[in-house]
């Protein structure tokens, strides 16, 4: 987990630290058991990372097509 302007990469602690939550939520999400979470601590992590929050939390387009795609 990098961190722009940061020497050394993010661990689950020090994110956990960094965006004010607990380190078992940033552990859930990166082992997809948990897939969203609520939007301020969705915030505090997108800023701590230095991203934009739709890059952590917006879906993969699905590539299963249905009836309608053909």
């Amino acid at each position: 987990m990098k961190h722009p302007g940061r020497g050394t990469p993010f661990t689950v602690r020090t994110l956990a630290v960094a965006a004010e939550c607990k380190p078992a939520t940033i552990g859930h999400l990166l082992a997809g058991r948990h897939r969203s979470t609520d939007k301020e601590t969705a915030r505090r992590i997108a800023r701590a990372l230095g991203c934009d929050l739709a890059a952590l939390f917006v879906s993969a387009p699905s590539t299963d097509l249905d009836e309608s795609t053909g």
